[in-house]
């Protein structure tokens, strides 16, 4: 269905930009669907960006970002995946075993530049779709996002620490109080790691730590938040933007938000009847696998009678 959409002609000279900050590492799966018919800009310090799927469509920029054009220290981190132009806290990281990533290999002098600057060498007009992974400075850079560009932007990710790993890092609650005027929340993913002091974690070994991480309760120390942009907010006459918030919610599975979308907007291009009618025989499916699953809780719902 999300090809469907994406096919439509009014994507042929405006297709989808998809915005990965702090793209280093491993791809975005949930991207996949979007890949063929998208224009990808990718952006990292380093150079190990994975290109994949379209690379007729996608851009490269090796390049250091932050909310003003100026020169700053880069910390170099043991795992390049933790360096940041923000110092590692250490009164903090002594508290938890992975510590060592954060140690700081060197410092090197570089220029920043900003997301306008970016922009504006790009010539990029709009934004659909961003993820941030920029080590504690995600909203900083939100925020300095030229507002022509941050207002079209219908899905945002960020990736903030629960704790201060980083001295003067954004906060998750900084976050959510920007956010929520013209955001919800679509997806809150925790990751966990083991909490203890790095010192005393030390003193185990080998197979007494690889015990640990089986054995030993881990903490959540960061998440995965992403934000999708109110439906009221979407405007009713921009067909380009009704189509993509609607591969975006079929993407995340938010049938009753498409259906309550398309109902408001029926009028503006035969495809959104189409798109709806797609969406009830995913619905007649439903239908289908709720009788064929009632044995199944009917026998657990016995079985827990018996004992």
């Amino acid at each position: 269905m999300i090809n469907f959409i994406l096919k439509h002609k009014i994507f042929k000279k405006n297709p989808p930009v998809l915005f990965d900050l702090g793209a280093g590492g491993d791809a975005k799966t949930d991207w996949n669907d979007f890949y063929k018919l998208s224009h990808i800009y990718k952006l990292d310090a380093n150079d190990n960006i994975e290109k994949n799927y379209n690379e007729n469509k996608q851009t490269i920029i090796n390049e250091i970002i932050f909310n003003k054009h100026t020169k700053l220290n880069f910390n170099l981190t043991k795992s390049i995946f933790c360096s940041s132009l923000l110092s590692p806290n250490y009164k903090e990281l002594q508290n938890w075993t992975f510590k060592s990533k954060f140690d700081l290999k060197k410092k090197i002098k570089i220029k920043t530049k900003t997301f306008s600057q970016i922009v504006s060498e790009k010539r990029i007009k709009n934004i659909d779709w961003i993820k941030f992974d920029l080590q504690g400075i995600d909203l900083k850079i939100f925020k300095s996002i030229p507002p022509s560009i941050q207002k079209k932007i219908l899905i945002v990710e960020f990736e903030p620490g629960l704790y201060n790993f980083y001295k003067n890092e954004d906060k998750l609650s900084e976050i959510l109080q920007y956010m929520e005027k013209d955001y919800s929340i679509e997806d809150f993913v925790f990751s966990s790691s083991l909490k203890g002091n790095y010192k005393f974690f030390k003193t185990f070994n080998f197979l007494q730590k690889k015990s640990f991480n089986l054995i030993n309760k881990k903490s959540k120390f960061y998440t995965n938040i992403s934000f999708i942009k109110k439906n009221n907010l979407i405007n009713k006459k921009d067909l380009r933007s009704i189509l993509l918030i609607l591969a975006i919610l079929v993407l995340k599975k938010r049938y009753i938000e498409a259906l309550e979308l398309i109902s408001k907007n029926k009028r503006i291009d035969p495809i959104l009847n189409d798109i709806e009618k797609k969406i009830f025989f995913k619905i007649k499916f439903g239908i289908i696998l709720y009788f064929v699953s009632r044995p199944y809780y009917l026998i657990k719902r016995i079985l827990k009678l018996i004992k």
